[in-house]
Order: structure tokens, then C-alpha cells, then sequence
């Protein structure tokens, strides 16, 4: 789910002359990871309307894209190792089209060593590189980073459309750009292991116990997958509780973040780091 004002942002956006550099800041409502991951799908595709049917539209929704390379956090940050990595594999530029595209959500967890190590490249990037960045705020990345990307406000979408997205995410168990390996492990019948703790026990422990209760959810990307529907279905439930305490506007937040560590779920590697960087986001 994307706001359509900032959908239609995207696309003119795509189909002008194109900076090196884009920050998307929104609130959590906003689906501002899910707004990075279209912009750059509308970069690639040769109409720049995503079409869903020619090469880069393919091989993006397989996976296999060549030009696209994500930055995601290892851990609670983003380290100045990965983007030392990330940078030498851009040397040269974009290999099969004329732009390749560096996607960083949470570009906020970027250690400031990380930050300014990136900031050189962005004073002077390699030709056909555009870095896509995302954030709560413009402030919330540091000031000379903010300064030299284009911004894009990505606004929150209404509350009734959030909740309906939602519900219908829930029901149909069917997330665009889920993992196909934990789709199968759905179809098939595959159950959590035991010990998975209830989204209600992790969001009264404190992070440290996070940590520890939710270990066993980390050890493969199916059982994460798993997990993380298990978490909105209870953290659904809660939210249509007429006792519960909590505003709705906190389990709007908290849900929307389940939402998003499922989208990413298919361009993290290590299930367990990007399982730890939920936890304590919460």
C-alpha cells in the first residue's frame, strides 16, 4: 500500500531526469520501505510504470534483478563494513541497463562511521548509480546526507484503509513479494516449532528479553515468515479488543512494521539478524 499522491509522485519522478540520490521520509503509516522498493522497480522498468512484464519487471519480482543492490541493517544498524562492501560493488556501475539502484531502508541506522563513508560516495557517485534512501524524517539521517538527496514526502495513508489493507493481507495469507519458500511451507501445512513466543509477551518484555524469547523464530526464513503471520494475526486480534489498552494509533505503527519485515523478508539473507531488528523496533 502506497498513499496515491505519492504513487503518482513516483512515477513522474522516474520518468524525468534522474538525481543520484532520493530520500523518502514518512511515519510509519506511510509504507515509505514499500514506497523505496516501487521507486526503484519504476527506475528499471522500461516504461517506468512498473508494467510487470518486461525484463527488469521480471527479473525484479523473481529476485534477480542485477542493478538493484539493498543495504539492509545488520543487526540494529547499518555498519560502516557493509557500506564499504556495498560501495565496491558499484565501482563500475550498473550492468545490464542504464541505471542501477542502491536501496537503503532504515537509512536512520546508519552508524555514523557507516553515514560518512557513504557520504563520500554521494559527493561524487560512479555514473548511473541512484541511491534510494528512507526514513522517518529528513532529520532523523545526518545533516549532510539530507543535503544532498532529493526528497520525497511519502504521506501516511488514512487509518480505515490501513485497517482494511490489513485485514485482507491477514485473511488471504497471499503478501505481493513474499517469500515463495515460506508460501509453500504455508500451503503444505508447516507448523511452528515450539517455544514461539505471542506478540503479547514480546511486546511487554523488555529488548534484551525480546532477544532472548524470540531466538527460536530466527533459525530459518520459513519459520520467521511463520512467525511474523502468527504475530499479526494475534496483534489483529488485540487491536479489534474493546479492552485493550493501547491506542490504536501505536498498533497501527506496530503492525505496519510486521508488514514491512514481511515485504523485506526476501531481500535479507540472515533471518536471524533481520528477526533481531524487528524485535527491537516494536
Amino acid at each position: 500500500m502506497i498513499a496515491p499522491r505519492t504513487e503518482a509522485d513516483l512515477r513522474q519522478i522516474a520518468q524525468g531526469a534522474l538525481g543520484h540520490c532520493y530520500l523518502i521520509v514518512g511515519p510509519p503509516t506511510s509504507f515509505r520501505d514499500t514506497a523505496l522498493r516501487r521507486f526503484s522497480a519504476l527506475i528499471h522498468c522500461a516504461t517506468h510504470q512498473y508494467c510487470g512484464s518486461c525484463a527488469p519487471c521480471v527479473q525484479i519480482e523473481n529476485g534477480t534483478f542485477p542493478d538493484t543492490i539493498d543495504l539492509l541493517a545488520d543487526g540494529a544498524s547499518i555498519k560502516i563494513e557493509q557500506v564499504r562492501t556495498t560501495l565496491d560493488r558499484i565501482k563500475y556501475g550498473p550492468a545490464a541497463g542504464p541505471h542501477l539502484s542502491v536501496c537503503i531502508p532504515h537509512a536512520h541506522t546508519l552508524t555514523p562511521q557507516a553515514a560518512n563513508s557513504l557520504l563520500k560516495t554521494l559527493e561524487s557517485p560512479p555514473a548511473g548509480v541512484i541511491f534510494i534512501l528512507s526514513a522517518p524524517t529528513r532529520s532523523a539521517v545526518i545533516p549532510t546526507i539530507a543535503s544532498r538527496s532529493q526528497l520525497i514526502a511519502c504521506s501516511a495513508a488514512p487509518t480505515p484503509s490501513i485497517l482494511a489493507y490489513l485485514a485482507q493481507q491477514s485473511s488471504a495469507v497471499d503478501w505481493p513479494n513474499a517469500l515463495n519458500a515460506a508460501l509453500i511451507a504455508v500451503e503444505t501445512g508447516a507448523k511452528l516449532p515450539d517455544g514461539i513466543p505471542s506478540i503479547d509477551h514480546l511486546l511487554s518484555a523488555t529488548p534484551s528479553e525480546r532477544l532472548v524469547m524470540a531466538h527460536v523464530c530466527g533459525k530459518s526464513k520459513e519459520i520467521l515468515f511463520l512467525s511474523l503471520l502468527k504475530w499479526i494475526e494475534e496483534l489483529w486480534e488485540i487491536s479489534q479488543s474493546v479492552t485493550t489498552q493501547t491506542p490504536l494509533q501505536s498498533q497501527i505503527r506496530q503492525l505496519d512494521l510486521l508488514v514491512e519485515k514481511i515485504m523485506e523478508l526476501r531481500y535479507n539473507l540472515n533471518p536471524r539478524l533481520h528477526l533481531d531488528h524487528l524485535v527491537l523496533a516494536l
